[in-house]
């Protein structure tokens, strides 16, 4: 395009942006603007600072990447929160020279849903487990020795109930020897016939490892 062309397309451009104005002489109007009619030139184009930093909110729009918070996993703690040194022994042994096997069984219920362990199971619990079996109504034995020890040394608070079950009916003496916590005793010998379970003992464990038994 020639350049008398281009002045002149600037010039009849100038009129009309004039006339939408609604100025009220060409004159004035005329002061009001340039002599020239130049095109704009973009150099280059910086954002603010904070528009290189602020997440845009929108899927894809620039911004900061916000790492995800995760959460550390819930765990449960353990119900045998008391150190306590655990063990109880039943030693048993025939009595007479009757016929027929003896036996004689340790029976506990604990304190975690009030479990009862035995030699014929569960023989593990919450936090005691039987360290010795012995059934002697299937060994043949006329004595035997069952023990109850607690799991890593500690305990579950609240109380515990200790039995003896004869499960012959054949007569066997017992000797029961006990360590719960600090208290250490052992219960004379006696003699059990019946098959009707026989109550030794009862405790509780305290919080902060103190014993009181019930009887």
């Amino acid at each position: 395009m020639s350049e008398h062309r281009t002045d002149k397309i600037l010039k009849s451009d100038r009129r009309k942006t004039i006339k939408a104005l609604g100025i009220g002489s060409v004159v004035a109007g005329a002061s009001q603007l340039p002599t020239q009619w130049t095109k704009p030139v973009v150099q280059s184009m910086v954002l603010p600072s904070h528009a290189t930093t602020t997440d845009s909110g929108g899927d894809g729009g620039a911004g900061t990447t916000n790492s995800p918070t995760t959460s550390s996993p819930t765990t449960t703690p353990s119900p045998c929160s008391v150190a306590c040194a655990f063990s109880i022994s039943l030693r048993w042994e025939k009595t007479g020279s009757g016929t027929g096997d003896a036996d004689l069984d340790l029976e506990i219920v604990t304190a975690v849903n009030n479990t009862r362990l035995s030699p014929k199971g569960p023989t593990v619990g919450t936090c005691l487990q039987f360290n010795t079996v012995d059934d002697s109504s299937t060994s043949g034995q006329d004595t035997a020795t069952e023990q109850v020890v607690s799991i890593g040394g500690s305990l579950a608070p609240g109380d515990y109930t200790v039995f003896v079950r004869n499960q012959t009916g054949v007569a066997a003496q017992y000797l029961l020897d006990y360590q719960i916590c600090e208290e250490t005793n052992v219960l004379t010998t006696q003699t059990i016939e019946t098959v009707s379970p026989r109550l030794l003992l009862g405790f509780n464990v305290g919080s902060d490892g103190s014993v009181m038994f019930s009887f």
